[in-house]
């Protein structure tokens, strides 16, 4: 509720996300590259260190050939937590192969939960300890993800918008 009420304040101000929508990567790479802001995420791809978790992302070869560039090129990103989210056309193993294939070359672990039950999931994974890591003191806590300014996603619109 917090982060909708969030989000929703931040329409009403008239702040608006900033994103990349364009189809292929090729389209994608020209408008980050055209943008201070995009391109300076991209680049904190390329240096993110130990795990990241990936939530509602399909990670498509076709059009996010840039983030799996960033991430399958980060030498220090060791684990990958992937949320899947089965339906009847892409089960949940489809997945999980399509995935895996994706990293195949990298030395990434990936780790899979189920999107549906994210908060469950994170739970199970905790609860079941960090035995399957190669090494779990390395795994990132909150606090050494510092802090991050998220009025930094917003632009302010102008007022003939």
């Amino acid at each position: 509720n917090n982060l909708l009420e969030s989000v929703t304040e931040q329409f009403e101000n008239k702040n608006f996300p900033l994103y990349v929508s364009e189809g292929s990567t090729e389209k994608k790479e020209a408008q980050i590259n055209s943008n201070l802001y995009f391109l300076t995420c991209l680049f904190r791809l390329y240096g993110i260190k130990k795990g990241l978790t990936i939530f509602g992302q399909d990670l498509n070869e076709q059009y996010d050939g840039h983030l799996l560039g960033a991430l399958n090129q980060s030498e220090k990103l060791e684990y990958i937590a992937y949320g899947v989210y089965p339906t009847d056309s892409d089960t949940a193993d489809d997945i999980k192969h399509r995935i895996k294939k994706l990293f195949r070359k990298s030395n990434k672990t990936i780790v899979f939960f189920d999107s549906r039950t994210f908060f469950d999931s994170v739970k199970e994974i905790a609860n079941e300890g960090l035995h399957w890591m190669k090494n779990p003191g390395d795994f990132p806590r909150n606090e050494t993800l510092g802090s991050f300014d998220h009025s930094l996603l917003y632009k302010k619109a102008s007022p003939s918008q």
